[in-house]
């Protein structure tokens, strides 16, 4: 999947992850190298500051390389497994350290890389990590071998909060040069390094999550991921300055402790209400534009509704108006063919029979044509309509149709549905009598069924007939497309048009699943009808029979 599908615009976060993974790496690499050569290279060993043990080091190594594994997600099993050891590693480092920690075991693993000399600057133990980092080890080693589970999604996402929160705390110390807790002054001190190398895992872990716990909201395109990511750098930087500046004046003596709390609690007063001001008018501007396109969108829409409308009353006018000349047409001709036939030679016969044939076609077309126009109309107020009263109703129209073909119709319980009774008597005698009409060799066996959730109900009119080919499944449903010369089936191709405008305008859909030669299926969807509301006296009915 690519990153764009994932995070949309923000195409710089699929990259977090690798690059985060990359750097703890190479911090780990760089000090495990330190500790193995004895190296003096600046910042390897630092002067009255912890230094970060091996097997950190090895720890952080072992959890980035997981880290790259997991976000390449790979097909290959090898690839995932060697992820999940890794992780594996990660986690039982830090598990093992904290049983030292509270049993006061040595299980003799903090020397098993390198020997470290008693006696090293904020170190409790020779080579032990610090009980935070051991901690952390153990939340992130868990939140590694969660990743590829969508639903721990948010398990991954507090995980990654809690671990990158104990680094900010411990970066925070170095930050104000602030002493250790009482308590902890037995233990070893995590390291600056340690630290800042726990804080960028734990961006790279909750980065991976990709589209799914905390980062749905984090990477989304909509209003609420934009101002999480305005105001989230925020508020993590603000406080962290006023801190520092506040510590700053107070060591260079410009003002008391008390004075610069007040200093320090005012300012940030001051920058969060600038910060909430500019984002309230970020969303004032985002719903602006959102009223002018919804009003837009609301004008477009009634001028698609009239414009419509004077389309289907333009049908209408335009269809019942070619009815009069036709049927003068069609009746001079009719009087020609009575009175001239035999009169003229045969090819006079056979044009006027031309003419005759030509306008009772005419006159069947504009008639459907008037009929699709009036299709999806609301007769008045939709009420419950009990489909089995409408289809049988709608037998009862094909009966002469369903005789002569020796039709078995057969039907499962049907429901109750939201939409005008006529229309969909309409719907049922348009598909039947099309299973009818292109039926196979055997006489046809017809079956009308029912599925639904409670909100919406699944029609179903299955058939043996002569079946359709998949390419033609959009085709039928368009106006006056036929499949079959008129010779072989009669008709003009409007009925299945109608149905689709029908159900179109209830909110519903229809298509079609068929085999060619091995019968057909037509599904129609339809809104279940709302359960009526209880009178006032069935409800105190029901309370008094409670109360007894």
């Amino acid at each position: 999947m690519s990153g764009k599908g994932e995070y949309g615009h923000m195409s710089v976060f699929p990259r977090i992850p690798r690059i985060a993974a990359g750097l703890v790496v190479l911090v780990g690499g760089v000090v495990l190298a330190g500790w193995f050569f004895d190296l003096d290279a600046p910042g390897l060993n630092p002067v009255n500051m912890v230094r970060m043990k091996a097997n950190a080091a090895f720890a952080f190594i072992c959890a980035g390389t997981s880290l790259i594994l997991t976000d390449l997600r790979s097909k290959r099993k090898t690839v995932r497994i060697a992820g999940r050891l890794l992780a594996c590693v990660t986690a039982l480092i830090g598990i093992l350290v904290l049983f030292e920690y509270a049993t006061g075991i040595d299980l003799g693993i903090d020397q098993a890389l390198v020997h470290e000399a008693p006696g090293a600057f904020g170190t409790s133990s020779p080579g032990r990590i610090a009980p935070n980092a051991a901690f952390n080890f153990m939340l992130l080693g868990c939140a590694l071998l969660l990743l590829e589970f969508p639903a721990w999604g948010w398990v991954v996402s507090v995980i990654s909060f809690v671990a990158g929160s104990v680094s900010v705390l411990a970066l925070m110390a170095y930050m104000y040069n602030a002493e250790p807790l009482p308590g902890v002054l037995t233990y070893t001190t995590i390291a600056f390094y340690t630290a800042a190398a726990f804080f960028i895992l734990a961006v790279g872990v909750l980065f991976a999550l990709r589209n799914r716990g905390a980062m749905r909201l984090l990477a989304s395109r909509r209003l609420g991921g934009k101002m999480v990511r305005r105001l989230l750098p925020m508020t993590v930087l603000v406080p962290l300055a006023l801190g520092w500046l506040r510590m700053a004046g107070y060591r260079a003596g410009y003002f008391g402790d008390e004075y610069g709390v007040a200093l320090m609690v005012t300012g940030t007063i001051v920058l969060l209400i600038l910060m909430g001001w500019n984002s309230a008018a970020a969303v004032e501007r985002t719903d602006i534009s959102r009223l002018r396109a919804e009003e837009s969108l609301r004008t477009r829409a009634e001028e698609l509704a009239q414009s419509n409308e004077e389309l289907e009353q333009f049908a209408y006018v335009a269809s019942h108006d070619l009815q009069e000349p036709l049927r003068a047409i069609s009746g001079f001709t009719q009087i020609l063919a009575r009175r001239y036939r035999g009169k003229l030679d045969a090819e006079a016969d056979e044009f006027i029979a031309y003419v005759v044939e030509g306008t009772l076609r005419m006159q069947t077309l504009i008639n459907d044509l008037l009929d699709y126009s009036r299709a999806g109309r609301m007769s008045g107020e939709v009420l419950p309509t009990d489909c089995s009263a409408a289809l049988d109703q709608a037998l009862e129209n094909l009966n002469v149709s369903i005789a002569e073909s020796g039709a078995e119709i057969r039907r499962d319980p049907l429901p109750v549905v939201s939409v005008d009774e006529k229309q969909l008597v309409r719907v049922f005698q348009n598909l039947i009598g099309n299973a009818i009409k292109f039926r196979g060799p055997v006489a046809p066996r017809i079956r009308v069924l029912a599925a639904g959730d409670g909100k919406e109900w699944v029609l179903s009119v299955q058939d043996n007939g002569i079946g359709i080919e998949p390419k033609y499944f959009e085709r039928i449903f368009l106006l006056f497309q036929r499949l079959h010369r008129r010779d072989d089936y009669s008709g003009t191709g409007i009925g299945l048009a109608i149905c689709k405008k029908i159900i179109e305008r209830r909110g519903g859909r229809i298509w079609v699943e068929s085999e060619f030669g091995r019968g057909t299926t037509f599904h129609f969807s339809l809104p279940a009808a709302e359960p009526e509301p209880e009178t006032e006296t069935e409800l105190e009915r029901e309370l008094e029979t409670e109360g007894t």
